[in-house]
């Protein structure tokens, strides 16, 4: 690729160097502190917890507990940090988890955009600018993960709804 092809790449791709940018300042703020603040978090990590040593004796949680394998509301990230926890720590897997968050929900918007106006793919930079809101910091941690997944589901429909 010469210097004209790649310079005509990104004027016409500026944004996703500042989407990067926006990750990796995402990023660096969940990989800079041990825990994060975040404030029903800790609460779904002792869940997680629990499920790992459940037969722990040392813990002696099944004494105290009772484990529902069922499907149940607000589990489904609960359930990707459990299955992430058999190869990190609980406290690295959910931030593994968060950053799998602000790395795909400006990929979603991208998708989303990408199949209804291709031209307005820049606004996917406005989504990697919201990643942090409120319900991030009250730890809500399925309405999160639920976002990108309509906007992928949103933009699979759009494709394929003629």
């Amino acid at each position: 690729m010469d210097n004209q092809s790649l310079i005509s790449v990104l004027k016409k791709h500026w944004w996703v160097i500042f989407v990067a940018i926006f990750v990796l300042i995402g990023m660096y703020g969940i990989w800079s502190v041990e825990y994060l603040g975040f404030q029903d978090h800790p609460s779904h990590l002792l869940q997680i917890h629990i499920a790992l040593n459940y037969a722990n004796p040392t813990y002696d949680y099944n004494k105290y507990f009772l484990l529902n394998w069922g499907l149940t509301p607000n589990q489904g990230s609960d359930a990707i940090i459990f299955l992430l926890s058999h190869i990190v720590s609980v406290a690295t897997a959910a931030k593994l988890f968060f950053c799998l968050y602000i790395i795909i929900l400006p990929l979603s918007v991208w998708y989303f955009l990408h199949r209804v106006r291709p031209e307005n793919c820049a606004y996917a930079l406005f989504a990697s600018a919201l990643t942090f809101n409120q319900f991030v910091l009250m730890g809500n941690e399925n309405f999160l993960s639920s976002i990108p997944v309509f906007f992928f589901f949103l933009g699979y429909w759009y494709r394929k709804r003629n």
